[in-house]
Formats: structure tokens, C-alpha cells, sequence
């Protein structure tokens, strides 16, 4: 499988990759339309979305959720789809096309090392979309506090971030090693 997908790891699948999933993480996050963060915190008094917060609790996870207007929900759910759609199939392709990218550069013989990585943004997937899952019920059955599945929903969303930075950590590290052996490359 990784041969494969090395076919594809090149600089410019990369770039595009990136340039997806930027799009689509800056659509959400930095301008006011039918499907944005911004408009949300703008309706909820201040208060984004639950798949940002670093931690919460059932207290902390229902003050948002009681906060939102219903036309924040409906966005809200907007979001979530867009999530699904775009976002995750864009930072899955992200992440393992820079593990393959950078690893063969890094370690070329170590496929198999380079192919365990491939299993965190796989994780980070899945644990997504059983947060964006249950916090569409949650949405739903907003006038029922489910506290224990509103606490799942955050350790969910709390394990899903520390493996999106583990990413990001990892990538940050391979580039910067990848800069250091090409420059000794050319000493």
C-alpha cells in the first residue's frame, strides 16, 4: 500500500493537499457566511463550536450548546457536514501524503516505520466523525442533558486535537530535518 501511495506523495500533490484543506479550515474560520464559526460565535453570544475546544465537560459542553440560537444550530450542522465532506478526507490525504513525502526523504529505507504513521491521521478520522456524530444528537436532543455522552463527546474531541498536533508536530519535524539534509547535501 505504500508504494502506492508514494506514487502520489510529490511536492505538488502536497502543496495542493495543503492548499485544500487550508481552504477549507480558513472557509470555516474567517469569514461570516452560511457555514461559519464566526457566525456562530456571532449568534451564541461569543461561544464556537464544541470540535474547537481544546477540553470540555458536560457543564461546559451544555453552556455552549444552551447558547446557541437555533440558527446557530442549524449552521452548526452545516458545518458538520462540511466537516465530513471536506475537511477530514482533506487532512487524512494532508497527513499521509506528507508522512510518505517526507519520510521517504528522511528514511528511505524504512517504509514500514513511515506506513505506522499513516494510522494517526486514520485515528484522528475516525474519532471526528464519531464526534461530529454525537454532537449532532447532542444538537438534536438539546433539551435532554446526556452529561455522560456530552463528556465522551469531549474526550473525543480532546483526543482528536492532541493527534491533530502530533501530526503537525511530526510534519514540523520531517521538514525542518528534510531542510537540514538537503542543506548538508550541498556542504
Amino acid at each position: 500500500m505504500i508504494n502506492k501511495i508514494q506514487q502520489y506523495a510529490t511536492g505538488k500533490n502536497l502543496l495542493f493537499a495543503a492548499a485544500v484543506f487550508l481552504s477549507g479550515y480558513l472557509f470555516l474560520n474567517t469569514l461570516h457566511h452560511p457555514v461559519s464559526i464566526l457566525t456562530i460565535k456571532q449568534l451564541s453570544g461569543g461561544h464556537t463550536i464544541l470540535n474547537l475546544l481544546p477540553f470540555y465537560n458536560a457543564a461546559i459542553g451544555y453552556e455552549y450548546i444552551e447558547s446557541y440560537t437555533s440558527e446557530a444550530v442549524n449552521i452548526y450542522k452545516r458545518v458538520l457536514i462540511f466537516d465530513v465532506i471536506i475537511l477530514i478526507p482533506a487532512y487524512v490525504v494532508f497527513f499521509i501524503l506528507s508522512f510518505c513525502y517526507y519520510g521517504r526523504k528522511i528514511l528511505p529505507d524504512k517504509k514500514r516505520i513511515i506506513s505506522i504513521f499513516f494510522i494517526l491521521p486514520i485515528i484522528a478520522a475516525l474519532l471526528n466523525l464519531i464526534e461530529d456524530g454525537i454532537i449532532r444528537f447532542l444538537l438534536e436532543s438539546q433539551s435532554y442533558h446526556l452529561n455522560k455522552l456530552m463528556t465522551i463527546a469531549g474526550i473525543i474531541t480532546t483526543s482528536k486535537l492532541s493527534i491533530f498536533a502530533v501530526c503537525f508536530f511530526l510534519i514540523t519535524v520531517c521538514f525542518i530535518i528534510s531542510l537540514f539534509q538537503k542543506e548538508r547535501d550541498y556542504i
